[in-house]
């Protein structure tokens, strides 16, 4: 696959990215360079995430195609389960988890062209099984579709000729694909559209490893360089790599406060002057 700079990818076509945050990450690039080239205005770049770009091309070629939007498709789930445990004279505590786990199952399946040809004995993959059979019987009736299934409703699309690809599409962060994504871009190539991969940087790097006493002090000798750094450099962007984020949040989200804003520290209510992606339970 052809890597491509940033501005030729824009270019050409649309910059599929992996998430929401590579997709802010580019754009924001994207008018570094246009300021650096000496640019008082430009055309807005078509970076989206993948997920977001199926569904635009869905909704252009199949605007009456009813799809739940993933909240609707997971209290459709929640609301399948309570109906069915009741019915089964045992009602579930956590019917909201539950409804997530079959969810995500559900999309799995999808994403990997594969299905379950048993119950393997267990109550559990019986309960799911016949929880999918009601959902499928409820959205046919509906006219309904799930989110996990506009990959596949884009696919059969392109397959049909109904659905004309763009000249060019750049991927960006994508580590591995999802077997219905690799067919949909050998479709894509077929068709006559160009798939790229982004250029990734390549800057030079110096690996040091430091060695901490335990968590606090590790979380403080981090906190200490994240300031260093950007006293050298306020400009700079600086990603932290947390293994068990959930564990560590609060005390990370501290120790930055500490260093990086003080007074933060003593208003309950301020905000840290830092982003963290894994959000707090609302439990």
């Amino acid at each position: 696959m052809t890597e491509i700079d940033l501005l030729q990818a824009v270019q050409q076509g649309p910059v599929l990215t992996v998430n929401r945050r590579l997709r802010a990450w580019l754009a924001e690039e994207y008018d570094r360079r246009m300021v650096q080239a000496g640019r008082q205005v430009w055309d807005r770049p078509e970076i989206l995430p993948a997920g977001a770009w199926l569904m635009q091309q869905l909704q252009q070629a199949d605007p009456d195609r009813r799809i739940l939007t993933p909240v609707q498709h997971e209290l459709l789930w929640q609301q399948i389960i309570a109906e069915d445990s009741r019915a089964q004279g045992a009602p579930l505590v956590g019917t909201v988890s539950c409804a997530r786990l079959a969810l995500e199952a559900q999309q799995l399946l999808g994403e990997y062209c594969c299905d379950i040809d048993s119950d393997w004995g267990s109550d559990d993959v019986r309960a799911f099984l016949r929880w999918r059979s009601i959902w499928q019987e409820r959205v046919g009736k509906e006219g309904w579709h799930g989110p996990h299934q506009v990959g596949e409703l884009v696919l059969k699309l392109l397959e049909q000729n109904r659905l004309a690809p763009p000249e060019a599409v750049t991927l960006a962060g994508f580590d591995t694909m999802t077997p219905v994504f690799e067919r949909l871009l050998k479709v894509l190539e077929e068709r006559g559209c160009r798939v790229c991969q982004l250029e990734t940087p390549r800057g030079v790097s110096e690996p040091v490893v430091v060695s901490a006493n335990d968590p606090d002090d590790e979380i403080g000798r981090c906190a200490t360089w994240v300031r260093q750094v950007l006293d050298a450099n306020p400009d700079v962007r600086i990603g932290i790599v947390v293994p068990r984020l959930e564990d560590y949040r609060a005390p990370l989200l501290h120790g930055l406060q500490a260093e990086l804003a003080p007074a933060s520290c003593l208003l309950p209510d301020s905000e840290a002057p830092v982003n963290i992606s894994l959000g707090t339970s609302l439990a």
